[in-house]
């Protein structure tokens, strides 16, 4: 049930992401076809979301930790693009890898996961991968380049958030078997 105190902050949190939305979708012009338009403006949308989120729930301290996950992982992007000097399919530069969008929109999907839960994480994963997709379909950048953003974004974002329920969950597999691992501060 979506009750007023839900009400605004999605309400606040649209806003936001509006208004962020358009003031840095200058990228939505430059892009070739629909696929490539969304990808590039989900880009931004997903993190401002995200953040607006934050804002909305008064979350101020989920608000910089999402800060300094995006920081990070846009400095470890540009660090591994300098350094790796992959082209592009089209051609176009060496700064394929990794990709920077994917990066960063699964930077804010992590943040949601492991803040929020999976109602807000989930959604976030579905709309990481469709951006992940746009890039090579883009010819922007190889399977290889998305996966290791993809892993860049999790990571990072996994590192700077708390959860804000207190218990953090993780599965982690193993030859065999799954090891289930919670930490909780006390």
């Amino acid at each position: 049930m979506l009750t007023m105190s839900k009400f605004n902050v999605l309400t606040k949190s649209l806003k936001i992401a509006c208004l962020l939305a358009t003031i840095l979708g200058f990228n939505l012009v430059m892009a070739k076809d629909s696929v490539t338009k969304i990808g590039d403006g989900l880009e931004i949308i997903l993190p401002a979301t995200a953040m607006g989120i934050s804002v909305g729930r008064e979350d101020m301290v989920g608000f910089w930790q999402l800060s300094k996950a995006e920081l990070a992982t846009i400095l470890s992007t540009e660090a591994l693009k300098a350094g790796v000097h992959s082209p592009r399919p089209n051609g176009k530069d060496n700064k394929g890898f990794p990709s920077g969008h994917t990066a960063i929109t699964f930077t804010a999907s992590q943040y949601l996961y492991e803040r929020y839960g999976y109602e807000y994480g989930v959604p976030a994963y579905l709309v990481s991968s469709f951006v992940g997709y746009s890039r090579v379909h883009s010819q922007e950048h190889h399977w290889v380049d998305v996966i290791a953003g993809a892993g860049l974004g999790v990571i990072s974002g996994a590192y700077f958030t708390e959860p804000v329920f207190g218990a953090k969950v993780a599965f982690i597999p193993m030859p065999g078997q799954v090891m289930v691992s919670m930490n909780k501060k006390w």
